[in-house]
């Protein structure tokens, strides 16, 4: 938290106007938000529909909505039921198994920003 201190320069001559020295607190936050969606999957048996065996790739977006720069973030991931986590295609993720949670680190994310995101395939 930034504590800001205000005061007048010259003397107050009119005692009416309630004008006093004050101290505004200015909150710092980082507010992340997240974004897992579908982006494609590899159709090997062109049935249109998703078979065991076929790579299916996921978007993950993370947005910082404060106003300060978020460091350090770390994101865990949880497999849908019924897949398993690519270790191969994800170099960065660490922990879990092929079916529990892996965690990446997001080094630096700017403040408030809509463009502001971070993209990971999963």
């Amino acid at each position: 938290m930034i504590l800001q201190t205000t005061t007048a320069d010259t003397a107050d001559t009119n005692g009416g106007n309630d004008q006093d020295p004050a101290e505004i607190a200015v909150v710092q936050e980082f507010d992340l938000a997240i974004k897992k969606l579908y982006s494609s999957w590899d159709d090997a048996n062109t049935n249109g529909v998703v078979d065991p065996g076929e790579k299916v790739t996921f978007n993950i977006t993370v947005y910082n909505q404060g106003t300060i720069d978020a460091t350090d973030v770390v994101l865990t991931d949880y497999v849908p039921t019924g897949m398993l986590f690519s270790v191969e295609d994800n170099p960065t993720w660490t922990g879990g198994t092929a079916t529990e949670p892996r965690s990446t680190t997001v080094a630096s994310l700017a403040r408030s920003s809509d463009d502001t995101e971070y993209h990971i395939a999963s």
